[in-house]
């Protein structure tokens, strides 16, 4: 068995540990905002193609009209991509809930002002948001990844402060800890914007200065060096305007949350789409160009109006919206209409 990735010291014997809380990750997967486990309905959305996880407690019903019937090979397939198993021991696992569980108890408590507190514990907070960003990058399934130096800092720092307790921690050896003063983070939200609205995790790998990272209605930007403020160049799909309003936050301040308007968070996730959109875009011309080589077309690039003929027929199938984009579906799409015009 493999040994913790936290600790470093027991065997990794936990399974079902999620990479995101499962606070958090239930208001971004469950059907119908359910508490329980094992009812998510998740896609993910890649430049390429998407794929979809179904919990094994999600009725049928609950999932046929954005994915239609799944085959018994579907089924036995499925795997969450934010959780796994054999990456924790038991007791880390209970250093995670510790914070976790204490930051959910504050997530309905803001306040209406452009930037509140968060009401928890400045080291609570702080850890929190450090694990769920040290846990991406050791994720299996995530491709987001901090620098290696960077990476054994955090674990380093959760490792010497997270108890099986909260009541437990350190935190005055924290807040004192000067291996971890140059660490901060920067917090916005639009408060219940989920609570009508879907939401999602992206990270975008560009972005290292800060680490960027969006999660249900939480826009996360963190900092190794927290004195430097973003580059003038530094974007991220929108949010990077309101940087200056946003407090910095240490592992000894208060929590503060930059407060963002249901249109403002709406128009960030409507960019991110757009960025998808043109990176599907290219990555379609690109495998429509070598699958028209493949097949012996002329020349090495297919003919745009075979190109329009494809993107069409995706567009228009009258397949589920959780089946119009995947792998399987989009190359018969491109077979049938290359096999119209090749022998």
């Amino acid at each position: 068995m493999p040994t913790c990735l936290l600790c470093k010291k027991n065997n990794a014997n936990q399974t079902g540990s999620h990479i995101v809380p499962h606070f958090i990750l239930k208001r971004i997967e469950n059907v119908n905002n359910s508490p329980l486990r094992h009812k998510e309905v998740s896609f993910v959305i890649g430049e390429k193609f998407e794929t979809f996880y179904v919990g094994n407690a999600v009725l049928p019903e609950q999932y046929e009209e954005v994915l239609g019937q799944l085959s018994d090979e579907e089924i036995v397939k499925l795997k969450n991509p934010s959780v796994h198993d054999h990456l924790f021991c038991t007791s880390c696992e209970d250093r995670f809930g510790a914070v976790e569980s204490e930051y959910s108890k504050s997530i309905s408590i803001f306040d209406n002002q452009p930037v509140y507190k968060s009401k928890n514990e400045s080291g609570v907070a702080f850890l929190l948001w450090t694990s769920i960003l040290w846990r991406l990058s050791i994720s299996p399934s995530h491709k987001f990844k901090l620098v290696v130096d960077e990476e054994e800092q955090l674990r380093s720092l959760l490792d010497s402060y997270l108890k099986e307790k909260v009541n437990t921690i350190d935190f005055k050896a924290l807040y004192g800890d000067k291996n971890y003063s140059d660490l901060g983070y920067q917090l916005m939200r639009s408060v219940n914007y989920s609570n009508d609205n879907a939401t999602f995790l992206l990270f975008d790998p560009a972005n290292t200065r800060p680490y960027s990272i969006i999660v249900d209605e939480f826009v996360l930007l963190f900092y190794f060096n927290s004195e430097e403020s973003a580059s003038p160049q530094f974007s991220f799909f929108g949010f990077e305007t309101h940087i200056k309003e946003t407090p910095i936050n240490k592992t000894y301040s208060a929590e503060s949350i930059h407060s963002l308007c249901v249109e403002q968070f709406k128009q960030g996730l409507l960019n991110v789409a757009d960025r998808v959109a043109i990176q599907r875009l290219h990555f379609y011309d690109s495998m429509f160009d070598h699958i028209h080589v493949v097949m012996g077309g002329k020349g090495n690039k297919m003919p745009q109006f075979i190109k329009q003929n494809i993107i069409t027929r995706i567009v228009n199938s009258e397949k589920e919206i959780g089946r119009k984009y995947n792998i399987d579906e989009i190359t018969k799409i491109i077979y049938e209409e290359m096999s119209k015009f090749t022998g």
